[in-house]
């Protein structure tokens, strides 16, 4: 499963792989999954608030974690399990709502959004 839920006393997180890095047209069902969650996360966040409920919720978006599930052959700004599980805690400490782990695919995100689509269509 690509998605894991806990729940604290008063937070809710969830670490949703984002479609990195540039929309995966080998896969776009998975593409639409991940941006499927963030909206659901941002719908829950919008309904606590309205129901004055005091739970944060967490979206994590991870970049790539050295863990056995990364197998590819040239890994990319890759981060330390330890170094991804203490941002994640920050972020949840801190009732942050959104947070890139590492903070530095915040940058491929940006870009993404500013880049015009027939520039991300040849790469």
């Amino acid at each position: 499963m690509s998605y894991a839920l806990v729940k604290l006393p008063t937070d809710l997180m969830t670490k949703c792989r984002y479609d990195r890095p540039l929309r995966n047209r080998e896969a776009p069902a998975y593409g639409a999954s991940k941006a499927f969650m963030s909206n659901y996360l941002q719908g829950l966040r919008h309904k606590f608030a309205k129901l004055r409920l005091p739970i944060s919720v967490t979206d994590v978006q991870p970049g790539f974690v050295d863990t056995a599930m990364a197998k590819a052959d040239h890994k990319f700004w890759v981060a330390s399990p330890e170094k991804a599980a203490q941002q994640i805690f920050e972020a949840i400490r801190k009732r942050k709502k959104h947070v890139y782990v590492t903070k530095r695919w915040r940058i491929i995100a940006w870009l993404i959004k500013i880049l015009p689509d027939w520039l991300i269509h040849k790469v």
